[in-house]
């Protein structure tokens, strides 16, 4: 099954929203960084959000749900093509980074077009 692609124009905003499992505690508000790439080059696209909400906890389930939403602005500056996802970070209060696992399970290509 192929990732679903969108396709964004310089000027336009991209805005992802997602839920994700996480054992540790973030709060609302904390930072989410998300990373596209486009394969076989340096090109990125950075896209920065927070989380905005947690599920009731479940007694007995180690982790929590979240739902986060990240965005970003395609410049000029973007090369136009695919950037599948390549990073997500979640950083605490703290300044602590927490790189997310399971990005292979982040279906999603972003198409930029010039």
């Amino acid at each position: 099954m192929e990732s679903p692609i969108e396709s964004f124009a310089p000027g336009d905003l991209i805005r992802i929203s997602f839920s994700f499992r996480y054992t540790g505690g973030l709060e609302l508000g904390d930072d989410i960084h998300v990373v596209f790439a486009r394969p076989g080059t340096d090109d990125k696209l950075k896209l920065e959000g927070e989380v905005l909400m947690s599920a009731p906890e479940v007694p007995g389930r180690p982790y929590t749900v979240y739902t986060a939403t990240a965005r970003g602005r395609v410049t000029r500056e973007v090369v136009p093509g695919d950037y599948v996802c390549k990073d997500i970070i979640a950083v605490d209060e703290n300044g602590d980074d927490w790189p997310f696992t399971g990005l292979e399970k982040m279906d999603l290509t972003v198409q930029t077009s010039p």
